[in-house]
């Protein structure tokens, strides 16, 4: 009898928790079907997105994660190469996808762009698809993106990640319902960032900041699919990663020989065959975001390197 009833509870427990976390999920796809301004993620993409409407012309897309909106001034870089750049920057909650999404969007509303640069952090490949719904249900997203995402979240590791992010998602809640919008810097066009920073002492890192995980061949192979879609338009796809701190590139050889072999297979992405390792000293509140004081430096620094990869 009483093994029976510590079944009833187990099984009533269980059930509740999984009603909950789906209608959360579920909450968050009416989010974006509404337009509701539910979360800080939410209001970054739809700035964003207003930026894709505005009429000036686009030469050269950067699309990413906070790592580019951190380390890159559009404006600046647009002065350094000479051609008209735009910066999409959303987060690494979206994985490569929601950074496809954004591309696809932009080269809909600007046929003549030319160049489409990915630029995002080193352990971007290693992370599951994006939480976010935009990253998965957007209507714009191409058929392998889907996928990816399907598999994703049927597989049972993800039903555990899943659970972990609720409580992300729950935070971000709690805080996107006190303040509808990010906080932008004038300066980057981007977030602000926290005052705690590497190079204030504020930050350090630990083992946990090293990169130990796999990266994923299908995500890469779905990036250099798409890389064929924008060269069958007269669109060059590069790939660029971020900065990060010298200390954890030291300490991810693994996962980062692996990235490479990877992107050396791809045939339609040009890849920029470099890392660009950052002291803490320059590093703000992350171990991929220069610190605002640093961003024209570094600016410049990419403007140039990327300058020889861009169609004219």
């Amino acid at each position: 009898m009483r093994v029976d009833r510590y079944k009833r509870h187990t099984f009533y427990a269980l059930f509740w928790t999984v009603g909950l976390f789906a209608l959360f999920k579920l909450l968050l796809f009416a989010n974006y079907a509404s337009g509701f301004r539910m979360v800080q993620q939410d209001a970054l993409v739809r700035y964003q997105l207003e930026r894709i409407a505005l009429p000036d012309p686009v030469h050269t897309l950067l699309v990413g994660d906070s790592s580019l909106g951190n380390a890159v001034s559009a404006p600046l870089f647009s002065a350094v190469t000479g051609r008209p750049a735009l910066s999409l920057a959303l987060t690494g909650s979206f994985g490569v996808q929601g950074s496809v999404n954004m591309a696809l969007r932009a080269m809909q509303h600007h046929p003549e762009i030319r160049n489409v640069v990915f630029f995002q952090t080193l352990d971007i490949f290693q992370r599951r698809s994006g939480t976010w719904p935009y990253a998965t249900v957007d209507p714009w997203c191409p058929q392998t993106w889907r996928s990816i995402a399907v598999s994703d979240n049927v597989t049972a590791i993800d039903v555990l990640a899943g659970y972990l992010q609720f409580v992300t998602d729950l935070g971000h809640l709690r805080h996107g319902m006190t303040d509808m919008t990010p906080e932008l810097s004038a300066g980057t066009l981007y977030t602000e960032q926290a005052d705690s920073r590497f190079n204030n002492g504020g930050r350090t890192l630990g083992v946990k900041n090293w990169i130990t995980g796999t990266p994923r061949e299908r995500v890469v192979q779905a990036l250099d699919e798409f890389a064929a879609y924008c060269a069958a338009r007269g669109v060059r796809c590069i790939f660029v990663f971020g900065p990060m701190h010298e200390e954890v590139i030291a300490h991810s050889a693994g996962y980062v020989r692996e990235v490479w072999r990877l992107l050396n297979k791809t045939r339609h992405l040009t890849v920029v065959p470099e890392l660009f390792p950052l002291s803490a000293d320059r590093l703000g509140d992350s171990e991929d975001h220069v610190a605002p004081e640093f961003q024209a430096e570094t600016t410049r620094q990419y403007a140039r390197r990327l300058e020889q990869f861009l169609l004219p």
